[in-house]
């Protein structure tokens, strides 16, 4: 059984969302065998940026049921089921954070549509539900709304069922009921929990053939091993070894990653749209700025800051332009590159210093999160507005000036994404603290 899913939230911070509509059909292979579909008191407000986006305001949820008055009867339409998703990591955390309010503990197996267009069908211009849509002819006539999106991520999986000769679907559902995948690396994934942190894969002759990152650190490695595409299966044969670096921390996970990447430059990694998708530039000329532009990345580029939004990319740019005392900001901030690059007479001079104070604190500090272990923390060492290393430490140690957190890390190369993904988990991400630092006075 498939339970295919889609939510509607009201956006806002990471993990403090609500669900305000929500769509289940239950689908055996054949046909839909049940179904949800319903509206839901968050009881919280709607973001404006979602009620334009799927027309659901606060009028109209306002009398629906809460999530625990429909929480049984979701459990009940997705038991035994796989959740299927459109980007299926959203939809899943979301019931995962209501039940978790009920202090429920929500366990369900998961495919992604999206994982499996790319594997067959490659080639698309993009692999959003819309992009995806227009390029197969799926009509979807309620766009952004809960029933739309599932009834047309049901008809995308049904395509997808067809078009899977291979059975890798079948395969992907079997690998989610059996924790004993048939690879020659079983002996050492068997091992794994499924932890936070990076992995590497490695050739014969000894060199990282990929690398990545995940929260699931077993079930990510064991994928690698389902797929039965020529690229896919020209990296299982390729594979000699695997070494799995734990982190905790998925803030330090991420930011162990792209220092691999840029280090390691492993030949089976593809780019991909980065996490931190809208950047911020600023284009200057002869000591003036001429605009402080805003772009959707196809990949990451050499901007000057990074967000997950465009209406956070925008939100810095405005605070940008305030610490710089430009009064003409209508006219200096763009979302496309301006005909007319003539300088607004703007002084720019601290412009770099005052991107790194608006995405990190000056001064030095050590953000602290989540360890390998109960008894131990990772940290990275924030300095001056820039990130200089990561590290960990055991409970039970002092760690209070600089000199022993230099000690204590490991030395990387900062950059301004990487300073964007920290200002992103300052922001939206709870269970991390800022620890002023200070040296030790002579």
């Amino acid at each position: 059984m498939y339970a295919i899913l889609d939510i509607e939230s009201t956006g806002g911070r990471y993990n403090e969302e609500g669900i305000i509509e929500i769509a289940i059909l239950l689908y055996d292979g054949k046909e839909v065998v049940d179904r949800l579909i319903s509206l839901v008191n968050p009881r919280r407000p709607i973001q404006s940026y979602v009620t334009k986006l799927t027309g659901i305001h606060e009028k109209m949820v306002r009398r629906a049921p809460r999530f625990h008055e429909i929480a049984k009867r979701i459990i009940e339409v997705t038991e035994d089921a796989i959740i299927v998703a459109h980007n299926v990591s959203f939809d899943y955390r979301m019931l995962q954070l209501e039940f978790g309010r009920l202090g429920y503990d929500y366990q369900r197996k998961t495919l992604d549509t999206i994982d499996l267009s790319e594997m067959l069908i490659p080639g698309l211009p993009g692999y959003g539900l819309e992009k995806v849509c227009d390029a197969l002819g799926i009509m979807n006539t309620q766009r952004h709304r809960a029933e739309g999106d599932a009834i047309a991520t049901l008809k995308l999986f049904e395509l997808l069922m067809e078009k899977d000769e291979k059975k890798i679907i079948s395969k992907l559902a079997r690998a989610k009921d059996d924790e004993d995948h048939d690879h020659r690396f079983n002996h050492l994934t068997a091992e794994l929990e499924n932890v936070t942190g990076i992995y590497h894969l490695y050739n014969r002759a000894g060199e990282v053939i990929f690398t990545g990152r995940s929260n699931d650190l077993r079930n990510k490695i064991n994928r690698h091993f389902l797929p039965t595409s020529k690229k896919a299966r020209e990296l299982q044969e390729s594979i000699e070894s695997i070494e799995v670096e734990s982190t905790g921390s998925e803030l330090l996970a991420r930011v162990k990653e792209i220092v691999s990447l840029e280090r390691l430059k492993p030949d089976f990694n593809k780019p991909t749209r980065p996490f931190l998708e809208y950047a911020v530039t600023v284009r200057e000329k002869n000591g003036k700025v001429l605009e402080i532009q805003i772009t959707s990345q196809s990949k990451r580029g050499h901007a000057h800051a990074y967000f997950v939004s465009r209406n956070h990319a925008l939100e810095f740019a405005w605070q940008l332009a305030d610490s710089l005392g430009i009064a003409d900001q209508k006219n200096l901030i763009k979302e496309s590159r301006p005909k007319n690059t003539e300088p607004i007479d703007a002084r720019y001079k601290n412009w770099r210093t005052a991107i790194r104070r608006l995405l990190i604190p000056g001064g030095m500090w050590l953000l602290v999160d989540k360890g390998r272990h109960p008894h131990e923390k990772s940290f990275l060492f924030l300095d001056n507005g820039r990130v200089r290393g990561y590290g960990f430490f055991e409970l039970e140690r002092q760690v209070s000036d600089p000199e022993m957190v230099r000690n204590l890390m490991t030395p990387i190369r900062d950059d301004a994404y990487i300073r964007s993904i920290v200002k992103h988990f300052l922001d939206h991400k709870k269970g991390l603290t800022l620890r002023s630092l200070k040296k030790r006075s002579e």
